[in-house]
């Protein structure tokens, strides 16, 4: 669904602005290069959104593959009152609900998809209100996102200082808001944002449309909307929202589309041009039917090699949960990935039919959230001894075996654990809730590596927004990554240090039994050392007055802790042989410093073919210890990332993904990396 109505989005603008991602930096300094196009069509611009009204008929599109343009036409109802370009003084309301009630909609099946361009510059200031869903406003030349509800979540992002339109679409489906947007200026760059979104309870019953409400500053002068258009299409329940907008060449969402082809990156283009219209026609699976205004969608076209900009070595954030998965962006993530379904049928509540037992990611996403709500205060109460225990004392005496202040949500958790026992009996469902538990635990722990173990608690970490991202194999350009090393309290590069980096397949055993055992007698002594730190004093007491009390857990503490539940985990995998896991191994001068781990994509147990997912990482104890000690050593795990995504690539992978969850403050744009693997 995602992927074919930023196609809308996407054909709306086509093709004079030149696009590319909008890019989220690893740690290894990866930048996209701005993507240089001389479209021919730049002239028609003007075609783009003709207010005219006719009927939408699906004849009206030319069925010659070679014709360069297809104009798409539909019934409007006009209820804006204006036809090419809107003018706004000081406040404009849309009721989208009157402007799609005429058209036959399944709720369940389809989405309603609404686009609203503007022009601006750098003084305009106005807001765009979604009632009681979310609230958008531009101002001093930043774009902030608020959602509405009582856990509301922002996020801002600065425009660029050359931005004269901006774009937003909405898609408004039964389940949940998808908000995108995109900035275009007259030089000719395109800059699309990650879909952001938004699981309010609001947005979880749209069959009544919310009113949009524009308000401009009138001491700016009025706001010009230069385009609208509404459509409805189908939506399509099994499409992995994990590669949204990045997946595949020309069955992508049309931001990866329109890079390919103007790229030249696909030698389909004549493939491509066809998708484009059967889509406009409402002949492929997304059955769009337009509602509301037109438009002419002109035909790739192939650049020329020397045209064609080097592609760029980057992950691109595809989406961003708003807010934070229902305030579970530990656990829920993590239930998917325990129970190999797809995150989506979690979030709305759609779960595999199974004959046996309760469904796996039903009863554990609202178990975990439960004890979380419970324990998460603190780093010592969410941990898997205080589970088990808690787990004991539930099917032994019917009590948690604390004393809480929520005893609702305790009665609640209580049911759910004596519930899996009785359908799955005690060690299986034990089983389950721990193995959950464990990929919750590795989310915190990347948090805390990547955050230098700021002082977010478990609890609170669920209530943080989480970023996908999506490396394309398919332009990933192999480069080498020169050793940093400390000396004389600078850092800088070693001239004749240079990283060697293996990887253990698994697919020649033989040839890596030496590697894998010395990997697992490194990985084995990083496990010893971490678990020998000291991890916060619990409790000290008073000599004077015996009095003991707790002491807070430090940021040292948080990333021992982190280093112990990525320690323990690849410990495990690489003792089991696990299969569908990669690891690579970074040496320095023969000595193993850093190991990442990589995993097959996995959905109802099932492999995604071309699809890989970066499991775990870590980094010899000095640098996390003392990082800035003298021979302390930058840049291992950009050289392991390097290497696996270009390994993956010979073996015909499309896609490296990675999930980060970040402060609700943090821009779109957000860094992502490996912290203490340049350290």
């Amino acid at each position: 669904m995602h992927n074919k109505f930023i196609l809308l989005f996407f054909v709306f603008y086509l093709l004079p602005l030149p696009l590319s991602f909008s890019e989220t930096e690893i740690s290894y300094n990866y930048v996209t290069p701005p993507i240089d196009d001389n479209f021919p069509h730049s002239h028609e611009h003007y075609e783009f959104f003709d207010e005219d009204l006719f009927s939408y008929q699906v004849n009206n599109i030319d069925p010659n593959i070679n014709q360069d343009r297809m104009n798409i036409v539909a019934k409007n109802n006009n209820s804006l009152n204006c036809e090419k370009t809107c003018v706004i003084l000081s406040k404009m309301v849309i009721s989208l609900d009157d402007i799609f009630h005429t058209s036959v909609v399944d709720f369940e099946r389809q989405s309603r998809v609404a686009l609203f361009s503007f022009e601006i510059d750098s003084n305009s200031m106005f807001n765009l209100n979604l009632e009681n869903n979310a609230d958008i406003t531009i101002d001093d030349n930043e774009i902030n996102i608020l959602s509405r509800g009582v856990n509301s979540q922002q996020i801002s992002h600065p425009l660029q200082p050359d931005t004269t339109s901006i774009s937003f679409i909405f898609e408004m489906s039964n389940s949940e808001l998808k908000i995108n947007y995109m900035e275009n200026s007259q030089d000719q760059k395109g800059i699309p944002s990650p879909t952001i979104i938004l699981h309010s309870e609001r947005t979880r019953n749209l069959n009544t449309l919310p009113n949009l409400i524009i308000y401009n500053n009138v001491l700016n002068g009025p706001l010009i909307m230069s385009h609208h258009l509404m459509a409805t299409m189908s939506s399509h329940h099994r499409t992995r929202r994990e590669v949204a907008g990045t997946l595949g060449c020309l069955l992508s969402g049309p931001l990866a589309l329109y890079n390919v082809v103007v790229h030249g990156r696909c030698n389909q283009v004549e493939s491509a041009w066809a998708s484009i219209k059967l889509f406009f026609s409402g002949e492929d699976k997304a059955k769009m039917r337009l509602v509301a205004g037109s438009a002419t969608a002109l035909k790739p076209i192939s650049l020329t090699p020397e045209k064609t900009e080097e592609p760029p070595n980057a992950m691109v954030l595809a989406h961003l949960d708003l807010p934070s998965l229902h305030q579970q962006s530990l656990t829920l993530p993590a239930v998917a990935k325990a129970c190999h379904i797809p995150l989506e049928n979690l979030i709305s509540r759609r779960f595999p039919r199974q004959i046996d037992g309760p469904t796996c990611g039903s009863w554990l996403s609202r178990l975990l959230a439960d004890f979380t709500l419970l324990f998460g205060s603190s780093l010592r109460d969410w941990s898997l001894d205080h589970l088990r225990r808690v787990l004991d004392s539930a099917i032994d005496s019917d009590s948690t075996g604390y004393a809480v202040i929520d005893t609702g949500t305790e009665r609640r958790l209580l049911q759910g654990i004596r519930r899996g026992v009785r359908e799955l009996g005690r060690i299986e469902a034990i089983n389950q809730i721990t193995h959950s538990f464990h990929y919750a635990e590795s989310a915190l722990a990347h948090y805390y590596l990547r955050t230098n173990g700021e002082n977010t608690s478990p609890s609170a970490a669920q209530n943080l927004p989480l970023g996908h991202y999506v490396l394309s194999l398919d332009t990933y350009i192999p480069s080498t990554e020169p050793v940093r090393i400390r000396r004389n309290g600078e850092w800088e590069t070693s001239g004749s240090l240079t990283f060697q980096v293996e990887i253990i397949s698994g697919e020649n055993q033989d040839e890596e039994r030496e590697l894998h055992a010395e990997s697992l007698a490194v990985i084995n002594e990083w496990f010893e050392k971490y678990y020998s730190l000291a991890f916060g004093s619990m409790i000290i007491t008073d000599k004077n007055t015996h009095k003991e009390t707790r002491v807070p857990i430090t940021a040292s503490d948080r990333i021992i802790y982190a280093a112990r539940i990525t320690s323990d985990s690849l410990k495990t995998h690489l003792e089991n042989n696990t299969p569908g896991y990669l690891f690579i191994i970074v040496k320095v001068d023969g000595h193993i410093i850093h190991i990442l781990e990589a995993m097959k994509y996995t959905i109802n147990d099932e492999e995604q073919e071309g699809h890989y997912y970066l499991a775990n990482y870590l980094t010899t104890p000095k640098s996390i210890i003392d990082a800035e000690a003298e021979g302390s050593i930058r840049g291992a795990g950009t050289a392991a990332v390097n290497r696996l995504a270009s390994y993956l690539k010979n073996k015909g992978i499309k896609y490296l993904h990675s999930d980060v969850i970040s402060h609700p403050s943090a821009r779109v744009k957000t860094k992502l990396g490996f912290e203490h693997d340049e350290l």
